[in-house]
């Protein structure tokens, strides 16, 4: 797994404990785990970027939950720090991970870059991300997500460029339930072929 950098923000490891202790107190018994995905996780983070989370719950979210988690990123916002300021992310309950059929049908909570307002919405709901948080997610608190998501099937990314088979397939990365070429492993792979995913699902989802 990935550490959470120091550079070029030093204050992001404090700010993730924040978000960690602040989670962990409203979703007491609910929480199961924290995540960074997105640019922290494939290695692409740099100044310009949102801190990608993603946080694992037992049961869904009801409503009555959202007004203090709301009120919970509101107080981290006002930390008034570039990570505090661009945190983006979505809660998942584990029932849903591996649901392949509510793979981008089911909406999420979800926090765009920068806001404090909770919003319905696929957006982490894909299974990009679900091979991110797998394979080269950074767990901030509770297991190891390879013990919460199944692994990503190749016929998931039916109708991706093949290129990104050939560069994020391989024995540890992407079950292999249809022929896929593999050309190599190593973090560089992971996270060009994280990257590459990313784009390919924006451009057909």
């Amino acid at each position: 797994m990935n550490e959470v950098p120091t550079i070029p923000y030093p204050e992001l490891p404090w700010v993730l404990d924040e978000l960690v202790a602040g989670v962990r107190t409203e979703l007491a018994d609910n929480l199961v785990g924290v995540y960074l995905v997105g640019s922290l996780a494939t290695g692409d983070f740099d100044r310009d970027s949102d801190v990608d989370f993603l946080v694992v719950t037992r049961y869904e979210l009801d409503d009555t939950a959202i007004p203090a988690l709301q009120a919970m990123h509101t107080r981290l916002h006002h930390l008034a720090c570039y990570p505090a300021e661009h945190l983006e992310g979505s809660y998942i309950d584990q029932g849903l991970l591996n649901r392949s059929n509510l793979v981008g049908v089911q909406p999420l909570w979800y926090l765009d870059n920068g806001s404090t307002t909770f919003e319905q919405s696929v957006h982490d709901q894909q299974w990009h991300v679900r091979w991110i948080l797998r394979e080269c997610g950074i767990t901030l608190t509770s297991p190891d997500p390879r013990t919460l998501v199944d692994p990503v099937v190749s016929s998931s990314f039916r109708g991706l460029p093949t290129i990104m088979f050939r560069i994020i397939a391989n024995d540890n990365q992407v079950k292999d339930d249809q022929t896929t070429d593999v050309v190599g492993k190593g973090p560089d792979f992971v996270r060009f072929g994280a990257k590459l995913a990313e784009e390919a699902f924006q451009q057909v989802g």
